[in-house]
């Protein structure tokens, strides 16, 4: 898997066919990556950036194992622990109000899709926080 770089470059601006399959897997350069998990691990990414914090115990061990096994989606168990990390923002932001806090501080940041994560909490009545 390529380093998380959250700002736009021009490398970002490209043709996005064929880089998803039906079966919900991300075929860019030879990676064969869960789109769910790739949320969830830019999840973490993301919240170190804004946070400016390392993460430690427990996030630790799911973003250990969900790039070991990347091709898997994520444990039900794994996206509920996000999802509550986030909720304890000092500011009681959502993942998606951090991110346009964010560009509104004038950072030129990719675009995020969290959908299957917040779908898969809405599914079992869990707010969401991304």
């Amino acid at each position: 898997m390529k380093p998380f770089d959250p700002i736009k470059g021009l490398r970002d601006i490209k043709n996005k066919d064929g880089l998803e399959t039906s079966d919900g897997n991300d075929k860019r350069a030879g990676n064969n990556i869960n789109i769910a998990t790739k949320q969830l691990i830019d999840t973490v990414n993301l919240l170190m950036v804004f946070w400016d914090k390392v993460p430690y115990g427990k996030l630790v061990h799911i973003m250990e194992k969900r790039n070991k096994y990347s091709y898997r989606e994520p444990f039900n168990n794994e996206i509920e622990y996000v999802n509550n990390v986030i909720s304890y923002d000092y500011k009681g932001r959502t993942l998606t109000e951090m991110i346009k806090e964010f560009r509104q501080k004038g950072y030129d940041i990719k675009d995020f899709d969290f959908s299957l994560l917040s779908d898969n909490l809405a599914s079992r009545s869990v707010k969401s926080y991304f």
